[in-house]
């Protein structure tokens, strides 16, 4: 979690240098579920990622897709 902040930071206009995650939450459940029996092999969701940025409070969307065809999760990230 941190790595994926720090990177989405570095393009931030803001000269905090001591950033954190303050916060997650779920803002989308799984959804568009997919089964292979009692496996599941896709799903999709999203998350809202709150960062203190030296006390300013910058949230991200990040949304994740699963897909066992693939290998693991996917995501994208971006400020909302």
């Amino acid at each position: 979690m941190n790595f994926l902040v720090s990177f989405c930071e570095m393009f931030a206009d803001s000269p905090c240098p001591d950033r954190r995650i303050a916060n997650t939450e779920v803002i989308e459940d799984p959804h568009d579920l997919r089964w292979e029996g009692e496996i599941l092999v896709y799903a999709a969701w999203a998350e809202r990622w709150t960062v203190d940025r030296c006390g300013t409070l910058v949230s991200y969307r990040v949304e994740y897709v699963f897909d066992a065809s693939t290998g693991g999760t996917t995501f994208g990230m971006g400020v909302e």
